[in-house]
């Protein structure tokens, strides 16, 4: 299993203005304590880049981890669950050029039971489009 020390290296969370927290993963892990760890640090890292109450959007970047990305745990995708759920968040893009990677994560959309939008972009400049754009307000998970 990973340290914590390299499980950090494996993301990075950070603000990008007021509104949007970004999270960029650049290396997935496979044993499942790990993932789980992973996912624990990725929400803690979110946690604390989050010190008010305010709202935000969501912009999750995989575009670094290719066609060999794989699901994530059970416990891990409940993190992830529990994460997207929070009131705070309003929307999520996703940027997953590949196949795989939008199949992941469509999967795994479908089973946060959320409401809120979530959409799929192959490239980063669409999605941080779609995250500004206040009209547009639907669930788009396919």
């Amino acid at each position: 299993m990973l340290t914590d020390f390299e499980l950090l290296k494996t993301f990075s969370v950070s603000k990008q203005g007021e509104k949007i927290i970004k999270l960029v993963m650049f290396q997935g892990v496979t044993d499942v304590a790990t993932n789980i760890r992973q996912a624990e640090l990725i929400d803690q890292a979110i946690n604390n880049v989050l010190i008010n109450d305010n709202k935000f959007n969501g912009l999750v970047d995989l575009s670094a981890l290719g066609p060999a990305a794989h699901y994530p745990s059970p416990k891990a995708r409940q993190i992830y669950s529990d994460l997207v759920n929070q009131e705070r968040l309003e929307k999520i893009a996703v940027i997953a050029p590949q196949l795989i990677l939008r199949s992941i994560m469509r999967f795994i959309a479908t089973k946060t039971m959320t409401n809120k939008p979530i959409k799929f972009f192959k490239d980063y400049n669409t999605a941080l489009n779609w995250l500004m754009d206040k009209n547009e307000t639907f669930l788009q998970i396919g």
